[in-house]
């Protein structure tokens, strides 16, 4: 049956299978009749157990891959990833693989999923009057990639131009993640008050979602991205209720940088509104000095939690 790697890591192989299983719609057990098991192939799909190389070709051939598909992947996996999104497109001239190809990214993009879109290098270059005939959905799904990759690569201008396009054809769905990426984008280039106009109808519309389902995977991050954009305009106050907000959304799924941003962001506007605080007391003004003491041990208190992260 195969075991583990030895360095005790799972491929991500058995998230390709499942995927290209998925896009033909067919179950775990025709996938692996008449050679494997149903509870086979489900160990694959998670990656609990190694396939062997005999079984990697049988469910390429199953799959209508060429036989060496999955042993050629594992031989190079650092082209897992992007192998698995950009998989589906190759052919994109053609109307079923063009379909099966955005159908795959509209999954990652329901899951939120970006680190599947950073690890792609470039989606294949369409004619504009193809993307023209897609339906506006898709239009807004492939723009928004073209702009998370060209940031990724640091072009700004050219994913600027991308996420505008994609954001007047968005779904309800994709907006807020549209608007949170032209956030990031006017954050990076230092125009702090447009980054907050975006990151907070992100915010807004996140609310709304938030109430009619479970949590979104944007909250977190999002609330982060209105904190961050109050404390570059000064705004302490309204930075440190972001990120009080954000605070219940922190799971441990999220990125220990992002902790680590969060918790420096509230010591750092902590601070900066007890020394204010100070300020106008040696100024001659009322302030409560138990109040100002506690706001710089608050302070503190984060700092160190935000460096224990790190």
């Amino acid at each position: 049956m195969g075991s583990m790697p030895n360095n005790g890591r799972a491929e991500p192989i058995g998230e390709l299978i499942r995927q290209l299983r998925r896009r033909r719609n067919i179950t775990q057990t025709e996938l692996g009749a008449p050679r494997y098991s149903k509870s086979y192939v489900s160990a694959v799909e998670k990656n609990t157990i190694r396939p062997s190389p005999e079984a990697l070709q049988f469910f390429a051939e199953q799959l209508d891959q060429p036989s060496d598909y999955f042993t050629s992947l594992r031989e190079h996996p650092q082209d897992m990833k992007q192998e698995a999104a950009l998989q589906g497109l190759h052919a994109i001239s053609g109307q079923s693989t063009r379909d099966e190809g955005f159908h795959l990214l509209s999954l990652l993009l329901e899951r939120a999923d970006y680190s599947f879109i950073r690890a792609m290098e470039a989606l294949p270059p369409l004619a504009p009057e193809l993307i023209a005939a897609l339906p506006p959905s898709e239009q807004a799904n492939y723009f928004f990639l073209e702009g998370m990759m060209a940031h990724g690569r640091q072009e700004h201008e050219a994913a600027l131009h991308a996420l505008e396009r994609a954001l007047p054809l968005a779904s309800a769905q994709l907006q807020p993640a549209v608007l949170d990426a032209l956030g990031q984008h006017y954050y990076l280039t230092r125009s702090y008050a447009t980054a907050l106009h975006y990151h907070h109808r992100a915010f807004v519309l996140l609310q709304h979602a938030a109430l009619r389902e479970s949590e979104h995977a944007l909250l977190f991050p999002v609330t982060l991205h209105c904190g961050e954009d109050y404390r570059a305009l000064g705004a302490y106050m309204q930075a440190c209720d972001m990120y009080e907000r954000a605070l219940p959304h922190l799971h441990a799924e999220h990125e220990m940088k992002s902790a680590a941003l969060l918790y420096l962001g509230l010591g750092y506007c902590n601070y900066a509104l007890s020394y204010q605080a100070a300020q106008a007391l040696n100024a001659g003004e009322d302030v409560k000095l138990e109040e100002m003491e506690r706001g710089f041990q608050r302070a503190i208190g984060f700092v160190v939690q935000s460096r224990e992260i790190c």
